[in-house]
């Protein structure tokens, strides 16, 4: 199993990269589970405005992280090979596909620089093999 986490503060970017063509087309092809929400984490920091007169008035702050998560089965990905045909349509409108493919196999080394290429500023990206 290829586990995909994503990690943003900003959570419009997370679901408009997660609903993105890129993810649609791997989710439609592999069977892909995901986006899968995990909980965010949020942290509260209280300042005091002015030590000296005003010591009890604070300002608050916070920041929220949230997560979600891709699971691929990488039992599924190995089974599956891409007939000529296809591949050569996908050529046509994926410009990233051939690197998906090495004589027909997934290629996984290609498939993380992939992702962290098509990754916008922004969203911290990490993989994990289980």
């Amino acid at each position: 199993m290829l586990y995909i986490y994503l990690k943003s503060y900003n959570i419009n970017l997370l679901n408009n990269f997660c609903n993105s063509s890129f993810f649609n087309f791997i989710k439609r092809r592999y069977g892909v589970s995901g986006p899968i929400f995990l909980p965010k984490k949020q942290k509260i920091y209280k300042l005091t405005r002015s030590p000296h007169v005003n010591n009890r008035s604070k300002e608050g702050f916070e920041m929220i992280v949230y997560k979600q998560i891709f699971i691929i089965n990488l039992y599924t990905i190995f089974k599956k090979e891409l007939p000529l045909y296809v591949r050569k349509v996908h050529y046509a409108f994926y410009e990233w596909v051939p690197q998906l493919l090495v004589k027909g196999q997934p290629n996984l080394l290609g498939f993380q620089r992939l992702l962290k290429r098509k990754t916008p500023a922004g969203i911290s990206l990490k993989f994990s093999f289980k």
